[in-house]
């Protein structure tokens, strides 16, 4: 016969054990959430970085005694890991740098730029790895930004965001999907023909990570105020907050690197934000509200020019910004005015992501959007083989993208339109069930997931001629 105190003995002992592992679990993320709110994190100066010979004889890197001697343009090759990539490889990619293009006009896309700025996504988002215990993987970011020669490099930001109990902690956090991880470095950089100098500042996002997708689903719009400045009306909520808090930590980053003994003043500071997916939504908010209000400060100022340096702000024509397969991020009626000419969004046709939130839902981007090109157009096939080629050089495998999948793509949209009319209509389970039957109903989910890959789009950006993109489908 069972002894009825022994069974109560162990039901008593495996609910002690469980409040045990709930009160640890709690602990542990309690300690957590305290640590990044008190900030604590920051990785100090950036690992020592050999110097990368040019074909000139020349050498780039963060050795400021040798800036007098770095050429201003030169190639440099980023190694990272890729999610991609076959299980241990490393994957590269070769870009060209030059200090030149930030003493030219934002608003003209600049297609090597673009690319350098799809590198620098690709490799902000694999930084996370170095900062799990036990992890390996080497700083990626911090090789690449010294091999460009920055001065200062700050990825503190993915101390707290990387691990999974950073992931469990952001969702018992007020506001805590609502962040990202990203990378912000400075340098001073030269234009070679006039030999005039300013502060460059980078700043690359992250895209999607763990549970910043709850975030990515905050259809709900914001009305975000940025230092002061009542601007940002109109904004995806989840990605609003990232970028306020992007936003703020950009200026408080100008504050300790701004040589005030040297005179340098936020005239001279030119600012360049980038990002992939979320990171690419992020970074279009960061720049759009930094666009306003160099906009408001001058309008002032040309209506009143006793108030001319009365506030210190990055002038609009020193702001650039390139994302790619970057959602919708406002439903604002002037997102497409010049204001934010200088923000250029690359798009794949066959990727979902650039689709949603929907259009129909009155979602758009700040800045120019431009298309990759489309399958079934002419001369598609022979670039489509050399993305290909890139791809499988860079990456070590073949892409498993296809781009016939924007017709899957399009119908999806489409299909989703009809269930949902409305963002507010995506509130509802029976809606979201519905949704998700859309998606996966004779799609290839996991071949459309791969046209989105942060990695192709670099392919993409290496081959694809600026006469070949285009300002709409």
């Amino acid at each position: 016969m069972r002894d009825p105190h022994r069974t109560r003995r162990a039901l008593l002992a495996v609910g002690a054990a469980v409040l045990l592992c709930a009160a640890s679990a709690n602990a542990l993320v309690q300690h957590r959430i305290s640590l990044a709110r008190a900030g604590a994190g920051d990785i100090g100066e950036p690992t020592p970085i050999e110097k990368v010979a040019d074909p000139a004889g020349g050498s780039a890197g963060a050795d400021e005694s040798n800036a007098s001697d770095s050429p201003t343009r030169f190639e440099v090759t980023a190694d990272y890991a890729s999610i991609v990539a076959e299980e241990g490889a490393e994957a590269h990619s070769t870009f060209t740098w030059d200090d030149a293009w930030f003493f030219q006009d934002p608003t003209v896309y600049n297609a090597e730029l673009a690319h350098a700025c799809t590198v620098f996504s690709s490799v902000a988002n694999c930084e996370s790895s170095h900062y799990q215990q036990g992890s390996n993987v080497p700083a990626y970011m911090e090789q690449l930004l010294g091999k460009l020669g920055f001065e200062n490099v700050s990825t503190a930001s993915y101390r707290y965001r990387s691990e999974i109990v950073d992931q469990i902690a952001n969702v018992f956090t007020p506001g805590g999907t609502d962040t990202t991880a990203y990378a912000i470095a400075s340098k001073h950089v030269t234009d070679a023909a006039t030999g005039k100098k300013k502060l460059l500042v980078m700043v690359a996002i992250r895209g999607s990570y763990g549970t910043e997708w709850l975030s990515n689903l905050r259809f709900r719009i914001s009305s975000g105020i940025v230092q002061g400045f009542g601007v940002g009306a109109g904004d995806h909520e989840g990605f609003s907050d990232a970028a306020l808090d992007i936003t703020n930590a950009t200026y408080q980053f100008l504050d300790s690197v701004l040589d005030e003994d040297a005179g340098e003043t936020l005239d001279d500071v030119c600012l360049l934000f980038c990002g992939h997916s979320r990171g690419g939504a992020t970074a279009n908010i960061c720049a759009s509200y930094l666009d306003q209000i160099a906009g408001e400060v001058a309008d002032a100022e040309a209506a009143n020019p006793e108030l001319a340096g009365a506030a210190s702000v990055v002038p609009a024509g020193n702001i650039y910004c390139y994302t790619f397969a970057t959602p919708g991020v406002t439903d604002s009626g002037d997102c497409k005015a010049g204001t934010y000419d200088n923000i250029f969004n690359v798009l794949n046709p066959a990727d979902i992501v650039p689709r949603m939130p929907l259009a129909s839902w009155g979602f758009e981007r700040y800045g120019r959007d431009l298309w990759l090109p489309e399958s079934g157009m002419d001369d598609f096939d022979a670039t489509w083989g050399e993305v290909r080629a890139a791809f499988a050089a860079n990456i070590g495998c073949e892409t498993k993208a296809d781009p016939t999948d924007v017709a899957d793509v399009d119908q999806i949209v489409a299909d989703l339109g009809s269930i949902a009319p409305t963002a507010d209509d995506f509130n509802s389970p029976v809606t979201v069930a519905k949704a998700l039957g859309a998606l996966v109903s004779g799609h290839d989910v996991l071949r459309i997931v791969n046209g989105h890959a942060p990695d192709l789009y670099d392919a993409w950006l290496s081959v694809v001629d600026p006469s070949q993109l285009r300002t709409s489908r």
